[in-house]
């Protein structure tokens, strides 16, 4: 019998109630939103559209991990 595990599609998993890609940890989002800057920078720098704006992490109230967003901060 062969032993086989099943490997989750993505490292973390994603918010049943927003369909956002959740994040462990306030580091862990952070660590996603700089890469995510940095992409878009280069991509800018050659002329290529970068449709990711993602400004900031928060704590969704609903599964307790942390999300990117494009919203600003709220007031």
């Amino acid at each position: 019998m062969i032993n086989c595990k099943i490997r989750p599609r993505h490292k973390f998993a994603v918010c049943q109630q927003s369909g956002k890609q959740r994040y462990r940890s306030r580091r862990d989002g952070l660590v996603i939103l700089t890469s995510t800057r940095h992409v878009a920078a280069q991509r800018e720098n050659y002329g290529l559209p970068c449709h990711r704006k993602e400004c900031r992490v928060y704590k969704c109230d609903t599964c307790g991990g942390w999300h990117l967003t494009s919203k600003e901060a709220r007031a």
